[in-house]
């Protein structure tokens, strides 16, 4: 009966957990605002994020990196920011990696279809039935991190904003959309955004 009141007053046994888990939603949401801030600055400018090169201070950066370092440089939250571009990235770079594992033979893709709400599963799968030293260790390899609270935390907050992203941008490629239905849209998911952070 106690539970609630526990929590709230920071006495269950997981207090430390609780403390930690906010002080990360609190530290991404700082820096998901300014990098969302930069986002909809090259929106209002019209202009494009390449991503040539995925590297924080590299001569080849594009500039939105660069931004993104200029940013860092002058706010002590933003000083961790290259930190989170370089996790935001790893954790795109395993997106990237489950795709080629299981998109490399058909038996591994039925597998995926198989497991698709546990993709855990499916690498488990993959990994003890391989023949190919190769994929068993990559399988093995992305488990490991997949289980991670980072990955899921991660997970979470990408679909999260790329499903809100997703809906308007669907909705901003019909060939019949009025200009007030399209702001309309426009605003709603930078007001979206804006609550997420």
């Amino acid at each position: 009966m106690d539970l609630p009141l526990n929590f709230e007053n920071g006495n269950a046994l997981d207090h430390h957990i609780q403390n930690q888990i906010i002080t990360e939603k609190d530290r991404w949401r700082t820096v998901l605002k300014r990098i969302i801030a930069c986002i909809l600055y090259f929106a209002n400018q019209n202009d494009s994020i390449r991503r040539k090169h995925c590297t924080i201070y590299s001569d080849e950066n594009d500039k939105f990196l660069k931004l993104i370092e200029i940013i860092a440089s002058f706010e002590n939250p933003m000083g961790d920011i290259t930190k989170y571009i370089s996790q935001a990235m790893t954790f795109f770079g395993v997106i990237q990696r489950l795709y080629i594992i299981f998109s490399a033979f058909t038996e591994y893709w039925e597998i995926l279809n198989r497991h698709l709400h546990k993709i855990s599963e499916a690498l488990l799968e993959v990994s003890n039935t391989t023949k190919i030293p190769a994929i068993q260790s990559e399988a093995k390899s992305l488990l490991k991190y997949e289980m991670t609270f980072e990955f899921i935390l991660s997970t979470v907050i990408w679909y999260d904003l790329l499903n809100a992203n997703n809906k308007v941008s669907k909705t901003l490629q019909s060939e019949h959309i009025f200009i007030d239905f399209a702001l309309k849209n426009y605003i709603a998911l930078k007001v979206f955004l804006t609550g997420y952070q």
